[in-house]
């Protein structure tokens, strides 16, 4: 196999890149079994009087929910010869509420972008961001994550 070198240019390409964007209506049904299934019995997360009782317009959701809008990192095709893809990990910005009903869009974009010698071969790493904004266009968390190809 042909060693991957990843050139100025493609790395400039990656960095000038549009954001990705998708766009989730929360549900509530999403919502509860979501829940459920980190193991979360708050009734915060599926009875909307209780929420209601503690101020909430609405059931909201686990700040974690919204992990499950992207799953995938951004794949662009300038690394799509480095087949394997590790977690380098993510950290996270809450700064407000999910609540049902909330339409929520994610905008990820590509900060930064490494190619290293590593012990399996020639590895990239990249440092993305994710925004994520309820339907008023309000900043509700960041996510930064590293993904390493190679």
């Amino acid at each position: 196999m042909k060693e991957f070198v990843l050139t100025n240019d493609a790395i400039k390409m990656l960095l000038e890149r549009p954001p990705n964007l998708s766009t989730l209506i929360v549900e509530k049904g999403h919502v509860q079994r979501f829940a459920e299934s980190i193991g979360d019995d708050n009734p915060v997360y599926f009875d909307i009087e209780y929420a209601k009782s503690l101020g909430y317009k609405n059931i909201i959701a686990p700040p974690t929910f919204l992990r499950c809008m992207d799953p995938a990192p951004p794949n662009p095709s300038e690394l799509i010869q480095l087949e394997n893809i590790l977690d380098g990990g993510s950290e996270w910005e809450y700064i407000m509420n999910v609540f049902v009903g909330d339409t929520i869009t994610s905008s990820t974009i590509i900060k930064s972008v490494t190619q290293r010698n590593t012990k399996v071969g020639t590895s990239v790493f990249v440092i993305g961001q994710t925004s994520y904004s309820n339907q008023d266009n309000v900043l509700i968390a960041t996510q930064k994550f590293t993904y390493i190809k190679y």
